[in-house]
C-alpha cells in the first residue's frame, strides 16, 4: 500500500511526512511480540526505503501459519 493509501484508509492523524520516516516503520518491522498489535494478529510489515531514505510503500502480509490456516478455511468452504 502506498503511504497515502495507509493515511487515508487508516484515518490516522499522523502527517504524510511522519509516515514516510523510517523511524515510524522500523519499530513496527522489528516487532516486539509482547505489545505489537499487528504481530499479535499475525501481520508482517515489509518495506524498502527509497534512495532518499523515505518509505513510500508498505506491504502487509500474513505470517505463514496464519496464511496456511486461512487457506484451509477457504478450501473447506468450497470457494
Amino acid at each position: 500500500m502506498s503511504i497515502e493509501s495507509i493515511k487515508t484508509e487508516s484515518h490516522t492523524t499522523n502527517s504524510l511526512k511522519r509516515l514516510e520516516r523510517l523511524s515510524f516503520w522500523d519499530p513496527i518491522q522489528a516487532v516486539d511480540p509482547g505489545w505489537d498489535a499487528l504481530y499479535q494478529q499475525g501481520v508482517i510489515v515489509d518495506f524498502v526505503p527509497n534512495d532518499e531514505g523515505k518509505v513510500s510503500e508498505v506491504t502487509f502480509r500474513l505470517e505463514k501459519s496464519r496464511e496456511q490456516h486461512l487457506e484451509r478455511i477457504i478450501e473447506s468452504s468450497g470457494t
